[in-house]
């Protein structure tokens, strides 16, 4: 939600992240919604496979006489997520969840209003 205050130039900084409700108000969505994603930014993903580490861990199995394909198979090595990989796994997620609704060409309301004049 920060960098949705941000990009919209909005202050947040008197929200308090666990009220729901006004989370919802200074945004102008639901409440659900305010708590879905302060649930998935908060408690989903705070680990990571840390790709250098997890490699080289598997050297090590492999020079301790583990075949490399058991290595790779049982080897992991996580790290925090940062603040970035946060970022893009949040707003990757909400992308996820935007329905495109069918709701037929768009006119302007001056079309609409030709469109009117010209059947009279």
């Amino acid at each position: 939600m920060g960098a949705v205050a941000r990009r919209r130039g909005t202050d947040a900084s008197d929200l308090d992240p666990e009220d729901a409700d006004s989370v919802a108000g200074r945004f102008g969505i639901a409440r659900q919604m305010a708590m879905e994603i302060a649930y998935v930014n908060d408690e989903q993903g705070d680990w990571v496979i840390d790709p250098e580490a997890t490699r080289d861990a598997v050297i090590r199995q492999i020079a301790r006489g583990m075949d490399e394909q058991t290595a790779r198979a049982r080897v992991r090595k996580y790290r925090e997520e940062t603040n970035a990989e946060r970022f893009v796994r949040v707003r990757a997620w909400v992308v996820s969840q935007i329905r495109d609704f069918d709701l037929g060409p768009v006119t302007s309301h001056h079309q609409t209003q030709t469109t009117i004049n010209k059947g009279d």
